[in-house]
């Protein structure tokens, strides 16, 4: 399972030519919101999620701290844009409309699942949650 994780990891580098930044634990690309650094123990789960019309997003569920900062960095920015990035790579830089509530959100983009998964897994530095307790003991 290590070796699926890392290289994944090493597959979303060599993707999308993300620039390796220090982070908490050892090199890895930094999720970025507005400049602000989103570190993995900030993030309880990111996803590669299909939507219902083919495309691919990106659902990421956060620590209740994190989504306190993540709605004060949206509201600080409502009428402006906000920068989401991974590494120097932005994935997304969405016109703020109004503060984003609650604690999860979604990236949209051109993505494959593939690709849609190893951003999840470089933007929360593990691999997602299981779906289910019995997805969990396999």
């Amino acid at each position: 399972m290590g070796r699926i994780h890392h290289g994944l990891l090493a597959a979303a580098i060599m993707i999308f030519g993300l620039h390796a930044a220090r982070a908490d634990a050892g090199d890895a690309p930094r999720f970025l919101i507005g400049g602000e650094a989103f570190l993995p123990s900030d993030i309880i789960d990111a996803r590669a999620q299909p939507e219902p019309d083919g495309t691919v997003s990106i659902l990421i569920s956060f620590e209740p701290v994190a989504a306190e900062r993540l709605r004060r960095l949206s509201s600080a920015h409502v009428g402006r844009t906000l920068d989401f990035a991974l590494g120097t790579r932005v994935l997304i830089a969405p016109k703020v409309q109004e503060p984003l509530p609650g604690d999860t959100m979604m990236i949209g983009g051109p993505f494959s699942v593939a690709e849609a998964q190893a951003l999840a897994l470089a933007i929360s530095g593990k691999p997602p949650l299981p779906d289910s307790l019995e997805d969990a003991e396999e």
